[in-house]
């Protein structure tokens, strides 16, 4: 017999919740068919654009409001068809370590300058995508490069450097021409004419190139040099920079010298440099001397606020007219530089030309005879230099006020009874600004280069051809081992819109230093009273103009306290200055 539901009807708690379940999947496929009908029906651009902005409009408010933690899984490089992978991968460490997306984005955006600033592609392009569908919470990042086609430049140009421009002794140190440049590249050359701005030797400087690795120069004045520079860029495909450049200048500096850059190299943290050089330079106005140095240089650590360098050379000094003073001749002759040289540098200001605000400190150590040998020249150079700006919130004025110093000290058998090396001491003088330059203490408004300090009277030389270097009543600078400088600057902006828009400014400043030798046992001699009562100093006022290469300024100066031999004059004077 069958047995129907009515006839043994029992109740079934199920049913209900069954047909619940079947009206629900009615409704889905009724979701799924309008769906499937907007599908089908096309959609307008302005929709379009109303949705994907609407899009963007909750992402950015949810990267703004909470973190998203997102993870890469991947990164894939692309386009670069000798530049080695891991070269570019080097600069990808924030993005490896990213956490979340704000942190991401962040990192590829420092990734992409990093890149760029390798000098060896085109463009640079880093995308994000969503990561494998197993792994939520994941991105791959796309890095598409484009090598450069232009892998060999050159530069060719005659400079003229005015009255006190200084080549400083810290890595990134600039050197002004003013003067026609040749650039030739690989599909063409033109001529252009402007005012150039030559900054470190990775970019083929010719004069600064050595400047990280040696002591202080300064250029003479009214001087010019002929110079050119070829670059050649990834050669090996290390994002390598191989460089060679040719200056010289009639009775002044010459340099010759070939280097290579290499940013990241296996096992390595920080970029190698390495560069053979030849330099010389003329001495002869101020302390009737040559000086000639052939020699390497290797980087062997650089990062943000730390470098250290290794220099050997051998140095020759001369005195071709023979009318230099006593303690110039016992300098002549050869000497075998070998030194280390360790800078640290931390600038916090705003603005390297105009600083209205922070602070910046600069502490650079040398030591030098490395090799044995009695030509060896064993010294021990220190030098300090702070700077620091307060706003006052009126007219964009600012006070920056700065205090350098440095010693230097023989060291070695007898090392009481020994000078320093003359190339190695301090010397001051020259109009360039030092608001906006780090390199210790070298610069004194007012004064010509080399222009106080310690001096001695020329030889006489009975018969004379009538050189004016020749000249009996001139003196040898001979430097000191201790400098001390310090300044204060007060800039302003002026009324005129016109000149405020375009950054140009006055300013009132006023200076102080001093030099002093220690060495051969002078140190018995030193009196802390009689070396602050013996401090030259000047002030003045003028107008600075700003420019992406160079500060100048033209001001005037007043010398309120000089010696009997020093070389200071009132009055008003141009100067140009490139920021350190």
């Amino acid at each position: 017999m069958a047995i129907t539901e009515e006839e043994n009807h029992v109740p079934n708690p199920n049913i209900g919740d069954a047909e619940e379940d079947d009206y629900e999947d009615v409704e889905d496929d009724e979701d799924e068919e309008d769906d499937l009908q907007d599908q089908r029906t096309p959609q307008s651009e302005e929709s379009r654009l109303s949705q994907q902005r609407f899009k963007l409009e909750n992402l950015f408010q949810r990267l703004s409001s909470e973190r998203v933690p997102l993870r890469v899984h991947d990164v894939v490089i692309k386009g670069n068809t000798k530049t080695k992978d891991w070269v570019i991968e080097a600069e990808m460490e924030g993005i490896k370590s990213a956490t979340t997306m704000q942190e991401l984005l962040q990192a590829a955006s420092v990734a992409n300058a990093k890149l760029q600033g390798l000098e060896i592609f085109d463009s640079v392009n880093i995308t994000l995508d969503s990561g494998p569908p197993e792994l939520p919470g994941t991105a791959n990042v796309i890095i598409e490069v484009s090598e450069t086609e232009r892998k060999l430049s050159g530069e060719f140009g005659v400079y003229t450097k005015p009255t006190g421009l200084h080549l400083e002794e810290v890595a990134g140190s600039q050197l002004l021409g003013i003067g026609l440049i040749w650039q030739m590249r690989d599909h063409g050359s033109r001529l252009i004419g402007d005012i150039m701005s030559i900054r470190d030797f990775r970019l083929s400087s010719p004069i600064s190139s050595i400047s990280p690795y040696l002591g202080s120069c300064q250029t003479m004045t009214s001087s010019w040099t002929v110079e050119g520079a070829l670059k050649y860029k990834n050669g090996l495909g290390y994002g390598d920079i191989w460089n060679g450049s040719l200056a010289y200048g009639p009775n002044q500096t010459s340099e010759m010298s070939v280097g290579v850059f290499v940013p990241h190299f296996k096992g390595w943290l920080t970029p190698v440099v390495a560069r053979v050089f030849m330099f010389s330079q003329d001495w002869q106005e101020f302390s009737s001397y040559k000086e000639r140095l052939v020699g390497t240089s290797l980087g062997l650590f650089s990062t943000e606020h730390h470098d250290l360098a290794y220099t050997l050379g051998w140095r020759i000094l001369t005195d071709p007219l023979q009318i230099s003073s006593i303690s110039i001749r016992r300098q002549l002759g050869h000497g075998l530089l070998s030194s280390l040289k360790y800078t640290f540098k931390l600038d916090m200001r705003n603005s390297p030309d105009r600083p209205t605000k922070g602070y910046a400190f600069l502490s650079s150590t040398q030591l030098a005879g490395l090799t044995p040998g009695d030509r060896s020249l064993r010294f021990l150079r220190q030098e300090f230099d702070f700077r620091f700006a307060i706003p006052f919130g009126f007219y964009h004025a600012a006070l920056n006020f700065g205090i350098s110093a440095g010693v230097i000290f023989p060291w070695g058998p007898g090392f009481l009874n020994k000078p320093s090396p003359l190339p190695d001491r301090f010397f001051l003088g020259g109009d360039f600004s030092p608001v906006c330059t780090l390199g210790g203490p070298t610069t004194l408004w007012g004064f010509r280069t080399r222009g106080l300090g310690p001096a001695e009277p020329r030889r006489e030389i009975r018969g004379g051809d009538g050189d004016d270097n020749a000249d009996p009543s001139r003196r040898d600078y001979i430097g000191g081992d201790l400098s001390v400088t310090a300044f204060g600057d007060l800039s302003f902006d002026l009324p005129i819109k016109w000149l405020r828009e375009r950054g140009i400014h006055g300013h009132v400043f006023a200076g102080a230093g001093n030099i002093a030798k220690l060495t051969e046992n002078e140190y018995r001699h030193f009196s802390h009273r009689k070396f602050l009562e013996s401090f030259r100093t000047s002030m003045g006022c003028g107008i600075v103009i700003p420019t992406k290469l160079f500060r100048l300024e033209g001001n005037f100066y007043y010398i309120l306290r000089r010696h009997e031999n020093d070389r200071g004059k009132t009055g008003f004077r141009f100067s140009f200055s490139a920021p350190s």
